[in-house]
């Protein structure tokens, strides 16, 4: 044998492309050593039948008895199920079952501890236990001491501390947790949970064509939302015209760069990307639609950045973006909305509103108001709606030391997702962003937050994510 051969066999061999999620031979072992495992038994059998208990004591005194019930025997299922589905669940029932805009769920219930939240709330507990060798424990111990700290303080001097304090829980078991834990949870959760997001956008997308079309929604009788606008806003079983131009704008975002990263869900992300497209457009929702064009326009910067991306693919994505930028606001709902009284009106009231939160946080600038209250504040000082702008709400209640501490942690975020070379990440966290800044996405709704998260799960825990562009290796065939 030559030296040459020598060196050829002993040489590791070159890294192989790989889809956020793929199958590997870590993703195939159990999901943790068998003292995990048997620890995790004994803490979720625990933590079942204090439910249990709790659940049953109350159904005694209340006539809820066998909702109780049920919610008992899904909570034990859901417990059951393998670890990685349970984001891809939580997604589904996020998206399907609209509780935050149901007249017969409580506040608590529909913007707060909603089912998706107590989903998020057991995968993290399955895997902190099944995964804990895995996690980046000073990231992870590091970032929720600061927002215990911070956001306990400020909720401390709030002016509804009890609001304060679920809003901060929200917040930490929707988003923060999860985009803590998700890069080092099971590899298998970001591949199930891609496929599921696809799915779940083109069937909402569809649906929203639909209802479009029909100008009818079955669920309506059942929502506390009115069409009460100038043209007919689809709601989907999203509930609210906004949280589907959230949901539609961060959805295409990451169906487009999966498209051209030209995977083996290319097609289902094309047919993904066009449905929720169309959805976003169909909400009536100008801030959707600046949402998913400012995520789009950013996401496709760092892609003409990239050395990998072929010129074909640069050109074709930018000529897609052009068109659809062009073609969007001609879509007759969008349209006949911003030539109404009632669009012209919309628009005078977030100018309104930024003149407000600026009154507002110029009492209380350092602290502010306390976490998740700026409805609360800004109808203490006049106003007839909540502060249509999520991001300057939240300026208004955490004042500086909560906002920087946010701001610090999405840019944490998006300088992960850059140095992973993800711009579907990016575009789909700036279009989250965007949409925030024309209703109270998670300032009123913090239970919403999961979208965010989960963008960041469905990341993947390698360092190559979904579009995967801007290394210098070639694309994959």
């Amino acid at each position: 044998m030559t030296r040459g051969e020598n060196m050829t066999q002993t040489q590791a061999p070159a890294r192989a492309y790989r889809a956020p999620g793929a199958p590997t031979a870590r993703s195939r072992t159990p999901d943790a050593h068998p003292d995990h495992q048997r620890a995790y038994r004994v803490l979720a059998m625990t933590g079942l039948g204090l439910a249990v208990l709790a659940l049953g004591a109350l159904s005694a005194f209340t006539a809820l008895g066998s909702v109780l019930a049920l919610g008992i025997f899904v909570l034990a299922v859901v417990c059951c199920l393998p670890t990685h589905l349970l984001p891809s669940l939580v997604l589904a029932v996020a998206a399907l079952l609209p509780v935050g805009y149901l007249t017969a769920v409580p506040d608590i219930g529909g913007r707060f501890l909603t089912p998706g939240v107590v989903l998020t709330a057991i995968w993290l507990l399955k895997t902190l236990v099944t995964r804990s060798n895995d996690l980046d424990r000073r990231a992870l111990v590091g970032w929720l001491l600061a927002f215990v700290v911070v956001l306990g303080g400020l909720t401390s001097i709030s002016i509804n501390p009890v609001r304060s304090s679920l809003w901060t829980l929200a917040l930490l078991v929707a988003a923060v947790l999860p985009a803590l834990v998700g890069p080092r949870a099971d590899p298998r959760t970001a591949a199930t949970l891609l496929r599921t997001w696809l799915v779940v956008g083109s069937g909402l997308g569809g649906l929203a064509v639909a209802e479009s079309a029909l100008q009818a929604n079955p669920l309506t009788r059942y929502l506390s939302v009115e069409q009460h606008w100038a043209v007919y806003r689809v709601t989907t079983t999203l509930g609210h015209p906004l949280v589907n131009g959230a949901f539609f704008a961060v959805t295409a975002c990451l169906a487009w760069f999966l498209f051209l990263d030209g995977g083996r869900l290319r097609r289902l992300a094309l047919v993904c990307f066009v449905l929720t497209g169309f959805g976003t457009a169909l909400t009536g929702s100008r801030s959707g639609v600046y949402a998913l064009l400012g995520g789009l326009a950013v996401g496709m910067v760092l892609v003409l950045l990239s050395r990998r991306a072929g010129v074909v693919v640069k050109v074709a994505g930018l000529a897609a973006l052009a068109a659809g930028a062009a073609a969007i606001p001609h879509v007759s709902v969008l349209a006949a909305r911003s030539t109404s009284a009632e669009g012209v009106a919309s628009v005078d009231y977030r100018q309104y509103v930024v003149d407000l939160a600026y009154g507002l946080f110029l009492r209380h600038p350092v602290a502010g108001v306390g976490p998740g209250t700026s409805a609360q504040a800004a109808t203490a000082a006049g106003a007839r709606l909540p502060l249509e702008n999520a991001a300057l709400g939240t300026l208004v209640s955490t004042g500086i030391l909560g906002a920087a501490l946010l701001l610090a942690f999405l840019v944490h975020l998006g300088w992960r997702a850059l140095r992973r070379q993800q711009p579907g990440t990016v575009a789909a966290m700036v279009a989250f962003l965007l949409a925030g800044s024309a209703f109270p996405l998670w300032e009123g709704n913090p239970a919403l937050l999961v979208l965010l998260g989960l963008v960041i799960v469905v990341a993947g825990p390698e360092p190559k994510g979904a579009a995967d562009l801007l290394s210098d290796d070639p694309l994959p065939r």
